[in-house]
Parts: C-alpha cells; structure tokens; sequence
C-alpha cells in the first residue's frame, strides 16, 4: 500500500494552436494516487513526462521510485486530427503502474502515440494503455525494466507462463 499522498487530482493542458499541452513532473519518489492529466489536443497529441524523460535521458531530473495507483489517469491523445502524443513514466528504481494512460490517433487523421513505462531495475505493470488510431496506425509502448518476466493471470484451467528477459 502506497503512502497517503496525492501528486495533483486533476490537471487539463491545452495550447492555443490545437496540440495538446505539456506536463512534467519531478521529483525523489513520486505517487500518482488517483491522479489525472488530460494532455489531448484537437489536432495532436500532447507531452506528459513523470519521472523522468524518455529512456531516462537528459533533460530532466529523474525519480527514483514511481507509483500510478488504478484511479489514475493520463490522456495525451489527438481529438479531431493529428498524432497521439508522447507519456513517459520513468524511474531509476522501481515503477509500479496500475492506472490508465492513452496516446491516441485522432477520429479523423493520425496515428497513436508513444507511451513508456519503465523502471530501471524493476517494473510492475498491471494497468492498460491504449494507443489506437481510427483512422492510422496504431501507437507503440515501451516497457523497458532491467529485467521483464510475464505471467499469465492463472485460473483453474490452466498453468502461469513465464518469460525471462535481460538485456
């Protein structure tokens, strides 16, 4: 069970040209409890870095543990037109992620988005993304932990499946 302690309840971005708006957020340890961000825009997608930039890299200082409790949400999708935007949740240590984020193509043009997920040495990740584009190609996600194992949800019927990973 995460600390009681909410990063923000709820946060809209938006640019006057249409694109969706940008949001960073920083800091040692960092819990995302039922938090939301709208970074969406009518003719593209915005930028939502928490933690940390994309892969880590340079630019901005980055967290050392991330929590997303399940009622959170980021929304950094084009509306109307345009491409998905970039969400980048990261951390050095340990990133547990259980809410919602999305990065989708607009209704009538564009594709999706780029959402990373990652925690440097560990990653949980039981929460769900959507990168769709009605009318593109749909978006990319990255999980990027130290090491990935995948198991499937168990039920009477069948066995968990495991896959080991390290690069």
């Amino acid at each position: 069970r995460p600390p009681r302690s909410t990063l923000f309840p709820y946060t809209t971005l938006f640019r006057s040209d249409g694109v969706g708006g940008r949001a960073v957020v920083t800091g040692t340890n960092i819990f995302m409890v039922d938090g939301t961000v709208n970074a969406s825009g009518m003719l593209g997608g915005g930028r939502v870095a928490i933690g940390g930039e994309w892969q880590g890299g340079a630019g901005l200082p980055t967290a050392q543990n991330l929590w997303v409790g399940r009622g959170s949400a980021v929304d950094a999708s084009a509306i109307n037109q345009g491409n998905g935007g970039v969400v980048v949740f990261w951390s050095e240590g340990s990133t547990q992620f259980l809410g919602q984020v999305a990065a989708r193509g607009g209704a009538i043009a564009g594709d999706g988005g780029l959402v990373e997920i990652s925690g440097r040495s560990q990653l949980g990740f039981n929460g769900g993304v959507d990168l769709s584009a009605p009318a593109g190609r749909s978006g990319s996600l990255l999980l990027d932990p130290d090491r990935i194992v995948i198991v499937a949800e168990q039920s009477k019927d069948r066995k968990s499946t495991r896959l080991n990973s390290s690069h």
